[in-house]
């Protein structure tokens, strides 16, 4: 299903979601069906490849959702799709070293989009009809942030379309948030870490990497701000309906640390280059205020 494919069916499909836990049995059954009907009725043939890449311990919670979001998922078994699970545990945790290797191993000659995303996030639309348009000049991803000058300063403004669902089950939000910022293309500063879709094209022209100075704060967000000062490369949203479902088992102490430690690097990396991210202000030397923010606490991963 195309974000903007059949309004009231997305409509139908966040009621669901919101009531998922205690409608198990009864969501799948709408779930799947959703799925099918989509597929029955897109009425286009695609060729685009898509790798879908996801990334992390091989602890059970994330093993059963890479089951649940990425194997089960009747919208991930459409034609063109393939699925990886990245143990990281050699990586010592590191998602940028880990997205690099899968890099280095593709064919960039053979055209395909990938797609970097945690394994918490739940894609429920057809790929095929949100990228089909796409320009492979850009970087795309579900969620993102874009800096405004308000009173006080300039702020960072979380956008993007997918919804959220609280780490403690308890709450669920839905996505569309500030979108006007973004404008009609859609354009942002840089992408949250949740996704973030590249084409294999773009990656033959430029050699986009990831820095491995990072771990897992800010890698995608510092991904993005080098391909724009580097290359010009814009970062977009993608109009996609998916659900991020905030599972987390970190220690809160220690992604704060994790975090400050990403904040001050990307401050340094770029000091006359000021950019938002969905947590925080980013680059910008002395003039980004909310560094010093995070490093007494007030911001977390």
């Amino acid at each position: 299903m195309c974000f903007f494919y059949e309004q009231q069916q997305r409509e139908l499909l966040g009621q669901s979601l919101q009531i998922r836990t205690e409608e198990g049995q009864a969501f799948e059954r709408y779930y799947r069906t959703l799925a099918e009907f989509v597929f029955k009725n897109s009425g286009r043939e695609s060729a685009e490849r898509f790798e879908l890449v996801t990334s992390s311990t091989m602890q059970p919670l994330y093993r059963e959702q890479f089951e649940n979001y990425f194997i089960g998922n009747p919208f991930l078994k459409a034609p063109g799709i393939k699925l990886t699970f990245a143990d990281s545990t050699p990586f010592k945790g590191s998602l940028s070293r880990v997205y690099n290797r899968f890099i280095e191993s593709c064919d960039l000659s053979e055209d395909a989009w990938l797609i970097f995303l945690h394994c918490d996030v739940e894609i429920i639309d057809d790929l095929h009809a949100v990228f089909k348009e796409l320009s492979r000049d850009c970087i795309y991803g579900s969620c993102g942030a874009v800096k405004v000058r308000m009173q006080g300063g300039i702020k960072n403004v979380f956008t993007g379309f997918n919804d959220h669902q609280r780490r403690d089950r308890l709450g669920f939000m839905r996505g569309g948030a500030n979108l006007h910022y973004a404008g009609p293309e859609l354009r942002v500063d840089t992408l949250d870490c949740l996704m973030v879709a590249v084409h294999t094209a773009l990656l033959r022209r430029y050699p986009l990497r990831f820095d491995e100075h990072l771990v897992m704060d800010a890698v995608v967000e510092d991904f993005c701000m080098h391909a724009m000062e580097e290359y010009g490369v814009e970062s977009r949203l993608l109009k996609l309906q998916c659900c991020h479902h905030s599972n987390s088992t970190g220690d809160p102490a220690h992604q704060s640390r994790r975090f400050y430690d990403a904040v001050s690097y990307v401050r340094h990396k770029y000091p006359h280059a000021l950019y938002a991210g969905t947590c925080a202000l980013l680059g910008g030397g002395s003039e980004n205020t909310a560094f010093e923010r995070s490093k007494a606490g007030d911001l977390h991963a």
